[in-house]
C-alpha cells in the first residue's frame, strides 16, 4: 500500500504497518505545551501499530506519512501468527515498542515534549530505568535513591501528607526520603532517571527552565 504526505492518518491501531520505502512521522499533542509535537520519524525497515499486542493500550500518537511511501501492512491476527513462529521478530519488535511508549510518553504528557526526539532517544531513554509500583506498596521499597529524578507513568500514588497534591501521570519529581511513605493506589509504573549523571543533570536543567 502506497500513501503520500497529508494523506488522512493511518488506522494503525488495528495493524501493524512494516515501512518499505519512504518516511512516516508519529505525532502528539501535549496539552501542556498546547501544540502537537513530533514524536519519532520513521523509515525503511521501522514498524508502528499493532501497540495493545506489545503494550496492553494503544499508544497516543497518530501517524502521518512524510514522504511518498510504501508500507507492508499485517492484521493483529496475522501478527500473532507470525511471532509465535518467529520470537527473534517479536524481540525486535518489543524493544522498538517500549522505547516508542516512552518517548511518546514524554512528549507528550511532560515539558520535555519541546525537546527533539532524536536527544530524548540518545541521551533520556538508554538511561531510563523502568520502576513497577505494586498496589498497596509505598516508595521507601522501591530501591530508590534521593536525588533520583521521577515521572509517574502509570497508576496512582497517594500523599497521605498533603492528598491534595499527589502526582498525576505526566508528573515528574526529585525523589527524597520524605516521600518513602506515598503510597501506590493500583498498580502502577515509574520512570527513574538516576541522580549525579551528567545526562541526568542535562535533563534535570531543561524540566528547571
Amino acid at each position: 500500500m502506497t500513501y503520500r504526505p497529508r494523506s488522512s492518518p493511518l488506522s494503525e491501531r488495528d495493524h501493524l504497518f512494516l515501512i518499505v520505502s519512504g518516511t512516516v512521522r508519529l505525532l502528539a499533542r501535549n496539552e501542556g505545551l498546547q501544540k502537537t509535537v513530533s514524536v519519532a520519524c520513521l523509515g525503511l525497515g521501522e514498524a508502528f501499530g499493532c501497540d495493545r499486542i506489545f503494550y496492553g493500550q494503544p499508544l497516543p500518537y497518530r501517524a502521518r506519512a512524510a514522504t511518498p511511501c510504501q508500507l507492508l501492512r499485517l492484521s493483529a491476527q496475522a501478527l500473532g501468527q507470525g511471532l509465535s513462529r518467529w520470537p527473534l521478530l517479536l524481540g525486535c519488535l518489543q524493544g522498538q515498542m517500549r522505547r516508542r511508549s516512552q518517548l511518546a510518553f514524554f512528549k507528550q504528557c511532560t515539558p520535555l515534549g519541546a525537546v527533539p526526539s532524536t536527544t530524548l532517544s540518545q541521551g533520556l531513554l538508554p538511561r531510563l530505568i523502568e520502576q513497577p509500583l505494586p498496589a498497596g506498596r509505598p516508595l521507601a521499597e522501591a530501591a530508590l535513591t534521593p536525588g533520583d529524578y521521577l515521572w509517574l507513568r502509570r497508576g496512582h500514588l497517594l500523599n497521605p501528607s498533603t492528598p491534595d497534591w499527589s502526582p498525576q501521570v505526566g508528573d515528574g519529581w526529585r525523589y527524597a526520603l520524605p516521600q518513602g511513605h506515598w503510597v501506590a493506589q493500583t498498580d502502577g509504573l515509574l520512570y527513574r532517571l538516576v541522580g549525579h549523571s551528567p545526562i541526568g543533570d542535562n535533563i534535570k536543567r531543561l524540566l528547571s527552565v
